[in-house]
């Protein structure tokens, strides 16, 4: 924009009394360009003021209804913005500083020549305004341009901190006071040296003079704040501050990494624990790849962790199952393949990541090895079969035995152990109990080894003293069986195996709840085998002869529910002896 359209912006107000110098005032300003207003009095002048910044008042020092001063206040408070040369007939110097103190832009004489040099009085007063606006306005865009730019770094995350040239703190935003707990008179005195060793100081000053930025590298640092509060930071240099190529400080930027250095340690630490344990521990992605292999994965497989990351998991373990389940089993022994081809049995325990959003995120699977122990228990129950076979050979030969002495009942106790175990199965008792209940009925007569031989075979009736005899078996049997270490109760069922519920059985006559269950099944099977059975001083009254006699005393002398299952087994479901 020229000068001359600068000043058709602008609108001159002349204000005098003497109409014929108004009229040739405004005539001379507007033959040089300049748009203009006349008045003759304070009064009228006041009306054709307005808030335009670009008015110049000409005014006369003393017109008829006020004085220049009273008039000077009148335009501040109509117009702040005006401004104005004051014009007079008689000055003094005492009257030229009392205006200009009141904003006047020149003091101008009366004199006759005043017209030759008004319009370029008026052209640099305007000037000097217009200069005077530009620098102002330059400064608010500077104050502005410093307050958002202040505000942008005080609101950055990291910490901004300038240093001059012997590497003292002259500025630090917010995140760096917060980050070093420092106050605005915290800056004071700390130099970069607290953070940094000297020759690597040195080292960033010769860098910076001899212009070679690129060798500027990122620092990670421990700052110690004013609090005594510790932070993992990185520190960059990201400007150096050159002055006519002459080094004069730079600026330095604080990131706070200390969440991130105790994550890191965190997850190492996790790491060395994961590494310590002697189950193998596997991570996947959600692709099922493996993300993680551990030292003891490595020890079990044979795989080294950089063999199989990323591969499949499938692909690597090779899986079975050896009761037939499918591959999405995750609990339940399972059978492997090593790298030699070798095979393990492992014990899985799988636990699925989830993201949100995501159905999976993979799975991290810990493997017990069993291999060892499954082997054992291997050879632990072959060895336990093994010696069943002895311990059944051993209750075998015992019942021979008592056979050999009362030939007349001979497989009575295997026939009274074929139907104390069905009754006992059909009752759906734990298997331990049939198996006690099995090997009592096979040794339930073992006392009458000590009972004389005739009295066993004997063909008539037994005399008094013969059947109080005959009635000791079950203790005697007690006192054989009990130096034996059964894993059951087998010479205390042996003993009570003729005990009755009303109390009227023997040896001890003992009663209802005090009875062993496994003797109440054997005290019915006893009955109905040797009823069935021929003796040597009867003939076999039969089964049904059996059955009735049961039933006929049940809840009295027998267990009600022993009886209605051995009922049951003959009757229903064809059970023989």
């Amino acid at each position: 924009m020229n000068g001359h359209e600068v000043y058709e912006r602008w609108t001159i107000l002349v204000v005098e009394d003497d109409e014929g110098l108004n009229a040739l005032v405004r005539k001379t300003l507007e033959r040089g360009g300049f748009k203009t207003l006349g008045a003759f009095t304070a009064e009228e002048a006041l009306k054709n003021l307005d808030n335009n910044p670009k008015m110049l008042v000409i005014l006369d020092y003393k017109l008829p209804d006020i004085d220049g001063v009273g008039f000077i206040k009148e335009i501040s408070e109509q117009n702040g913005k005006a401004h104005y040369i004051v014009l007079t007939g008689q000055g003094d110097e005492h009257t030229a500083v009392e205006f200009m103190k009141l904003g006047a832009r020149d003091y101008l004489i009366k004199e006759a020549n005043i017209l030759d040099y008004l319009p370029e009085t008026i052209k640099r007063v305007i000037r000097e305004i217009e200069t005077e606006e530009s620098l102002r306005i330059a400064e608010l865009q500077l104050k502005h341009s410093e307050a958002k730019y202040r505000a942008l770094v005080d609101n950055l995350g990291e910490g901004i901190v300038v240093f001059d040239d012997d590497g003292n703190m002259t500025f630090a935003n917010m995140a760096a006071k917060a980050l070093l707990d420092l106050g605005d008179s915290g800056l004071l005195g700390r130099n970069i040296r607290e953070f940094i060793d000297e020759g690597v100081f040195l080292n960033v000053q010769n860098i910076i003079k001899r212009g070679e930025f690129d060798k500027l590298t990122n620092m990670d640092l421990t700052v110690e704040a004013s609090s005594g509060d510790q932070h993992e930071v990185i520190f960059s240099i990201v400007v150096p501050m050159m002055d006519e190529s002459t080094f004069n400080g730079f600026i330095g930027t604080f990131r706070d990494i200390t969440e991130r250095v105790r994550a890191q340690r965190e997850v190492k630490y996790m790491a060395q624990l994961v590494d310590g344990v002697s189950d193998a521990i596997i991570s996947t992605n959600d692709e099922f790849k493996i993300a993680s292999w551990n030292n003891a994965a490595e020890k079990l497989y044979g795989w080294k962790a950089q063999e199989v990351v990323g591969r499949p998991i499938s692909e690597v373990l090779k899986t079975e199952y050896p009761d037939g389940e499918n591959s999405e089993q995750t609990d339940g022994e399972v059978v492997q393949k090593r790298k030699d081809g070798s095979e393990i049995i492992a014990l899985p325990a799988v636990s699925f990541l989830k993201e949100e959003g995501k159905e999976s995120s993979g799975m991290v699977v810990v493997y017990h090895d069993i291999t060892d122990r499954k082997h054992a228990e291997s050879e632990l129950k072959k060895s336990f079969e093994r010696l069943k076979k002895v311990f059944d050979s051993v209750v075998d030969v015992i019942g021979k035995i008592v056979e050999v002495r009362d030939p007349y009942t001979a497989g009575h106790e295997r026939q009274v152990a074929k139907l104390a175990v069905a009754i006992a199965k059909k009752m759906e008792l734990p298997q331990e109990q049939i198996d006690a209940i099995g090997i009592a009925s096979a040794l339930h007569d073992i006392g009458k080894v000590y009972v004389p031989s005739e009295i066993l075979s004997k063909p008539g009736i037994l005399s008094r003293q013969e059947f109080e005899l005959i009635k000791v078996h079950p203790a005697l049997g007690f006192e054989i069986l009990e130096t034996i270490d059964f894993p059951w109760k087998i010479s205390d069922i042996v003993l009570q195996h003729h005990e009755r519920l009303d109390g009227s059985g023997y040896p001890n006559g003992i009663k209802g709840k005090d009875i062993l269950l496994e003797a109440k099944i054997i005290a019915v099977a006893d009955v109905v085998e040797a009823m069935s059975s021929h003796r040597p001083y009867r003939p076999a009254p039969g089964i049904e002869a059996a059955l009735d006699e049961i039933a006929k005393n049940r809840g009295k002398l027998y267990e009600p529910k022993v009886v209605d299952i051995c009922i049951r087994l003959f009757r229903e479901d064809c059970f023989t002896l």
